[in-house]
C-alpha cells in the first residue's frame, strides 16, 4: 500500500509518540509500504526523517515550517493547528490507499482534508488524548460550555467519518463510543517501549545511581515524566508531608513541564521530596529501575481521556507501581490486579502516603513478576506494531484521484 501519515507534531522535536511513529513506520516499510510523512517543523533539534526511516528508502517526508505555540496557551494552540490543518491541505496530493492522521485537538479538519483530497482512501484515526473531554477532566472548559460543545461535536465527527480508530485503552474506548464512534471501528492497542528487551537494571549497573549517589541509601518513590495538569503531580507534595517524619523514604520528580517549576518551589520546605531534570531516552529503564516503587498519577476523570504512556516500561523493568488514578476505571483495576502493586484516589496524598509507608517495610517483594507478565501479554512492543500491521493492512484501501 501507499501511505500517507498526517502527524500533528514533528520529528525535529522529542516526545512520547516519536518512537510509536517510528517503530510503525519502520515495520510498515520492512513490509514492502511506501510512506509519505506529513509533518510540521517548529525548529526542534532533530532531523526531518530520523535514521532508521531514511534508510528504508520506502519513507519521505513533506515538511510545513510552523511556529511553536506556547504550551500553556490553549487558545493560541487550537489556532495554530488550525492554520496547520490548513497548510497541510495543500499537501496531501498524490495518489494514497489509506492515510492515517495522528492524535489532534483538531481531527475534523484532517478528516474531512483526507475524504476531500483522497476520496477513495482509507482513512484510520489514532486517538491518544481524546479532546475536549481531557480539558473539562482538568477544569479548564465544562461541559456546559458552547465552545467545549463546538469542539465536542467537530471531534464527533471525525470520529463518525473515519473507517478505523485507533486509541490506547479500554477506558478511552468507551468515551469515544459515548461520543459517537462505533463500537466496532475502534481498535485498543496500548503504547508500547523502546525495545522488549528492557528489563530491570541491577542497582550496582544504574548509571542514574551513578549520576546522582546521594539517593542510594533511600528507599525511593520515583514519578518520572511530564510534569502537567493532566499528570496531578501536586499529590506527591501533600503525600512527602505525610512522610515527613520517615527518614528512609525519598519522594523524587525526575522530568519537567509545565507545572515543575511551580511545584519546586512549593515545595523548597519539603526536604523529603526532591526534583531531578528530565532525562534521555537511553536512562529511561535506568530510571524506573532505581526506584523501589514507581508512580503514575492523573488528575480525577483522566483515565477516561488519557492513557499513560510510562505503563509499558513500569510494567517491563517489574518495579511495584502505584497508581493514584480512579480506582474505578479499568486502568486502575489493571494495575490494582498486580501482585505488590497498589492504587490510590487521585490527588489523595495521604492515601498515597500510607500506602508507601505499608510498601517500604521489610520483607516487602523488590520485583513484581505480575507486572513483567502484563508487559510480554498486553504492552509489548513486538504485540502493539502486530495489531497496528493488521488492521492496517485488513483495511486494504482504494486510491486518491
Amino acid at each position: 500500500m501507499n501511505m500517507l501519515f498526517v502527524l500533528s507534531l514533528g520529528f525535529d522535536r522529542p516526545g512520547p509518540s516519536v518512537h510509536l511513529l517510528t517503530d510503525l513506520m519502520e515495520a510498515l516499510a520492512k513490509r514492502g509500504h511506501t510512506i509519505t510523512v506529513l509533518q510540521q517543523n517548529t525548529g526542534g533539534p532533530g532531523e526531518e526523517l530520523p535514521p532508521v526511516l531514511r534508510n528504508t528508502g520506502r519513507v519521505r517526508a513533506r515538511t510545513i515550517p510552523m511556529a511553536a505555540a506556547a504550551k500553556d496557551n490553549f487558545a493560541a494552540r487550537y489556532l495554530a493547528r488550525r492554520r496547520y490543518a490548513h497548510l497541510a491541505g495543500r499537501r496531501m496530493e498524490g495518489k494514497f490507499d489509506l492515510v492515517y492522521i495522528h492524535s489532534c485537538q483538531n481531527l475534523n479538519d484532517f478528516v474531512r482534508l483526507a475524504r476531500r483530497r483522497c476520496p477513495g482512501a482509507k482513512v484510520v484515526v489514532n486517538v491518544q488524548d481524546i479532546f475536549p473531554q481531557n480539558a473539562a477532566a482538568i477544569g479548564l472548559m465544562g461541559p456546559g460550555n458552547p465552545l467545549y460543545r463546538f469542539l465536542y461535536n467537530a471531534q464527533a465527527r471525525a470520529y463518525r467519518g473515519a473507517d478505523a480508530i485507533i486509541t490506547l485503552s479500554p477506558d478511552m474506548k468507551r468515551t469515544l463510543i459515548q461520543a459517537g464512534a462505533a463500537g466496532n471501528k475502534v481498535a485498543v492497542i496500548p503504547p508500547w517501549t523502546y525495545s522488549d528487551a528492557i528489563g530491570p537494571v541491577p542497582q550496582e549497573e544504574n548509571a542514574f545511581l551513578e549520576r546522582y549517589p546521594e539517593v542510594r541509601d533511600y528507599f525511593r518513590v520515583v514519578y518520572a515524566g511530564n510534569v502537567g495538569q493532566m499528570q496531578n503531580v501536586d499529590v506527591l507534595l501533600e503525600a512527602a508531608r505525610q512522610l515527613g517524619g520517615e527518614e528512609r523514604i525519598l519522594l523524587m520528580v525526575v522530568g519537567g513541564g509545565v507545572r515543575a517549576g511551580a511545584l519546586e518551589e512549593r515545595a523548597r520546605d519539603v526536604p523529603n521530596l526532591r526534583f531531578y531534570p528530565m532525562q534521555p531516552s537511553e536512562m529511561a529503564a535506568h530510571v524506573y529501575s532505581m526506584a523501589h516503587v514507581n508512580l503514575i498519577t492523573l488528575a480525577k476523570g483522566v483515565t477516561a481521556t488519557a492513557f499513560p504512556s510510562k505503563t509499558a516500561i513500569c510494567c517491563a523493568v517489574g518495579r511495584p507501581i502505584l497508581a493514584a488514578v480512579d480506582p474505578a476505571s479499568q486502568y486502575g483495576a489493571m494495575i490494582g490486579r498486580l501482585e505488590g502493586c497498589g492504587v490510590v484516589p487521585p490527588g489523595d496524598g495521604a492515601a498515597l502516603a500510607g500506602w508507601v509507608r505499608r510498601a517500604c517495610r521489610p520483607g516487602q517483594p523488590a520485583l513484581c513478576p505480575d507486572a513483567q507478565a502484563l508487559y510480554h501479554k498486553k504492552l509489548s512492543r513486538a504485540g502493539g506494531l502486530a495489531a497496528h500491521i493488521r488492521l492496517l493492512e485488513g483495511l486494504g484501501g482504494g486510491g486518491c484521484k
